[in-house]
């Protein structure tokens, strides 16, 4: 399942869910299309993070967890400190259940909170100790 952090509504959410808002039904999200509609926006507008973030998206309900990565990691170099980013390509590792390469993300996420405000830091700390917790009884 496609997953994007919505940060005003501090959760996380399938890309389905949200086209269910738009007005699609569920099952109706065509995630081939939808990456080829953001790359022909993102061909006028290639530093949109907004585009790039829902061409990640697409990328991920399309099982392309590579392309996914590629997507975020290019838009760390536009915006190295975003918190949301880093929290995203937690996830892509955490869904392939690549425990160890996560956390250094969510850490990361958690030191550049700080930019989005006192609350932000506090939620993705909660995350990232719970991730610990889990993780511990993995072991």
């Amino acid at each position: 399942m496609a997953r994007i952090l919505w940060p005003e509504e501090n959760n996380v959410v399938s890309l389905d869910s949200v086209r269910r808002r738009q007005g699609a039904k569920r099952g109706e999200v065509d995630y081939a299309q939808e990456k080829v509609d953001l790359t022909k926006k993102l061909s006028a507008d290639p530093e949109n993070i907004h585009l790039l973030e829902e061409l990640a998206i697409a990328c991920q309900g399309l099982g392309d967890s590579n392309g996914a990565f590629a997507v975020y990691n290019h838009i760390l170099t536009i915006d190295p400190e975003n918190p949301y980013i880093r929290l995203q390509i937690a996830y892509l590792y955490l869904d392939s259940c690549r425990f160890k390469s996560a956390e250094p993300w969510l850490r990361s996420a958690v030191a550049y909170a700080h930019r989005e405000g006192p609350g932000e830091v506090h939620r993705l700390s909660m995350i990232l100790n719970e991730f610990l917790e889990l993780y511990a009884k993995q072991e």
